[in-house]
């Protein structure tokens, strides 16, 4: 008993000595035994690897390609004729309306013009009916000479151009106001003041919001793979958490011109409310189109599936241990993310992928 009682702190270490000893030497063992069944386990770093189960997903096969938001309803407007900005009625941002009348020029110079352009169709009228006139005795008589026949080819000529002038002036007066032909947001004024001469080319550009599409370009190899109205997911840059269910809505039969390779413009739908203006031209994003889809079958994520010469693998951990085999899988349709695992591979099988995103 004395010798118990003073050498007690001993025997506890001896004793905790003794149970950590036998610990170790079963957990030899177990590793011995699940090494025998296991002859290719590796290590599972547990700083770089963790390890996931498979699960049912829906996996659609795509072709992925970039664009960008384009306006399928725009107007570009400018003037039939020069003349100086006496009103400007929008800005830059301004919405606006089917009908709304924008920018204004002189019309009193406008006036003018088209009383010049009369007076000139009087003048040319008034010789034409002279020539007919003085040549009219020898036309019935059918003995015009060449030179009589271009005579009253010239003066034909003439009186019908002054029509045409008189009809382009009548139209600059009837179009001295621009007014928008859809509703829409002004996106582009080039002069935004009054008292500034303007002459033709663009003044205003109007686009309608609600019209949005998503615009792309595929190569010669995939366009054969696609079709109008097929399903796609649209994918925004400035949205990137926000899948859009869309669809082809266009397929250029004619291809573009591009120094890299021959390709096609596609079009998407936007299903989108864009009352608030939240999507903008020239917004860049992505869109899948789905050639192949599979509803609710194994897969995995892609970079837990490796290939080496074409056979495909994944690294599984066995039920206990920080261990990792190599396991041969069969594999099918291959999304962005994930893979369809067809073989070698269950629910329930703990997976060893990398320990990132």
């Amino acid at each position: 008993m004395n010798f118990v009682k003073n050498n007690w702190k001993k025997l506890i270490i001896v004793l905790v000595l003794i149970a950590g000893l036998f610990f170790y030497r079963q957990a030899k063992a177990k590793e011995a035994t699940q090494a025998e069944k296991y002859p290719s386990l590796l290590e599972i770093d547990t700083k770089t690897e963790k390890t996931i189960e498979p699960k049912l997903r829906d996996i659609n096969e795509t072709i992925t390609t970039a664009g960008k938001i384009q306006a399928e309803r725009y107007a570009r407007l400018g003037f039939q004729a020069g003349g100086q900005i006496t009103w400007v009625g929008v800005k830059i941002g301004d919405k606006v309306k089917k009908g709304q009348a924008l920018v204004s020029v002189d019309r009193a110079t406008l006036q003018k013009q088209l009383k010049r352009e009369l007076n000139d169709y009087s003048t040319n009228r008034s010789t034409f009916e002279d020539t007919q006139d003085k040549y009219r005795q020898t036309k019935e008589n059918s003995s015009l000479t060449t030179e009589m026949k271009r005579i009253l080819e010239r003066t034909q000529w003439s009186l019908e151009n002054s029509v045409i002038d008189v009809e382009l002036a009548a139209l600059a007066m009837r179009y001295s106001s621009l007014v928008s032909p859809i509703d829409g947001i002004v996106v582009e004024l080039t002069q935004p003041q009054a008292g500034v001469f303007v002459g033709l080319g663009n003044v205003v550009t109007v686009v309608d919001p609600e019209s949005l599409y998503f615009r792309s370009e595929v190569d010669e190899e995939d366009v054969v793979k696609i079709y109008s109205g097929q399903p796609s997911i649209v994918t925004l840059d400035a949205f990137s958490d926000q899948n859009l269910n869309s669809k082809i809505s266009y397929i250029a039969f004619d291809s573009l011109e591009s120094k890299a390779a021959t390709v096609y413009e596609i079009r998407f739908d936007l299903p989108v409310d864009n009352g608030l203006l939240k999507y903008r031209l020239g917004m860049n994003g992505n869109a899948d189109i789905i050639t192949k889809s599979k509803s609710q079958v194994m897969s995995l994520p892609i970079n837990a599936v490796y290939e080496d010469n074409g056979q495909h693998f994944v690294y599984k951990a066995p039920p206990t241990g920080d261990k990792k085999i190599k396991v041969n899988v069969k594999t099918g349709l291959e999304s962005t993310d994930y893979i369809e695992i067809t073989e070698g591979v269950v629910l329930g099988d703990k997976i060893v992928t990398p320990n990132q995103d």
